[in-house]
């Protein structure tokens, strides 16, 4: 017992810090890295998170979970600890992991298109300084334009009809009358299916075979409305000496009281009879139950 609270313990100690280092990555990405100023520092302050994410999900993978399986064996509670809490757990973070790493990609990107703007206009401004006299000259008359400046306009401006102007309306109905009529299919013929007989001779009856399990389960309930007492399961199945399996008659009373509509479940109270299970705790095992009325 001393060694599965140490072993849980450990485990939650994992689990939180696992989940402490996802909050804590997310908080960097929404702030965009917000305690540095500089764009240089940001895309390196970027680089290194990305570095600690796959380092995150390096270590996430080297958890082999089969393996833990199989060290747990049957223990119901170190198979919960070691494969379905921690399973659970790591496959949250994965995901979370994932998508902090997209976003990274995202911010990296608008840091480096940032910097490449910074870079522009600071040797923009360089060199006006080094030039204060500099004055952009007039690329048409140069012999070798810019490409950059060499751009024609367009010849022919986007057509588009214009319904509203008067001056048109003459040859737009001209166009309209033109246009060949829509050609419309003629619908199939198809010729008449003969017509079948009908056979109107009488069918077979199909019997539907009650169930006699189901049957005594009825009768059990109307013994008890009857007599208006509590009845015990096994005391019915003993006196009606039924060759059913008990335990199967047990499943049924109680599934037949589990099918009652809300309404006819509040004239009747079914109370279990066992003990607790003396392996497991939070068990109970039922040997009976007792049905009477509210």
């Amino acid at each position: 017992h001393a060694y599965m609270t140490d072993l849980t313990e450990h485990v939650y100690q994992l689990t939180e810090s696992l989940a402490n280092s996802v909050r804590v990555m997310f908080s960097r990405i929404n702030n965009e890295f917000g305690y540095v100023s500089s764009v240089e520092a940001k895309i390196r302050e970027n680089e290194l998170a990305q570095g600690q994410v796959s380092e995150l999900l390096n270590q996430l993978e080297c958890f082999r979970f089969d393996e833990l399986s199989e060290i747990a064996g049957s223990n119901r509670e170190l198979r919960h600890l070691l494969v379905v809490a921690l399973q659970q757990s790591f496959s949250k973070a994965t995901q979370e992991l994932s998508v902090a790493q997209a976003r990274l990609l995202d911010l990296l990107g608008r840091f480096r298109e940032f910097q490449g703007r910074t870079r522009l206009l600071k040797g923009f401004l360089l060199h006006m300084e080094h030039h204060p006299d500099f004055a952009p000259g007039n690329y048409p008359n140069l012999t070798q334009v810019p490409v950059l400046f060499n751009q024609s306009a367009a010849m022919l401006k986007p057509a588009s009809i214009d319904v509203n102007q008067v001056a048109h309306e003459q040859e737009l109905q001209q166009i309209v009358a033109s246009l060949s009529s829509v050609y419309r299919r003629k619908p199939t013929v198809s010729e008449p299916e003969k017509a079948s007989t009908i056979d109107v001779s009488e069918q077979q009856s199909v019997d539907l075979e009650s169930d006699p399990l189901q049957e005594e389960v009825d009768a059990y309930f109307c013994e008890v409305i009857d007599n208006g007492q509590s009845l015990s399961a096994l005391d019915y199945f003993s006196q009606r000496e039924l060759e059913f399996d008990p335990e199967v008659w047990i499943y049924q009373v109680i599934g037949g009281y589990q099918a009652l509509d809300d309404e006819d479940k509040q004239f009747f109270a079914i109370d279990p009879v066992g003990r607790a299970d003396e392996k497991y705790t939070g068990n109970f095992v039922i040997h009976d139950v007792t049905l009477g009325l509210r």
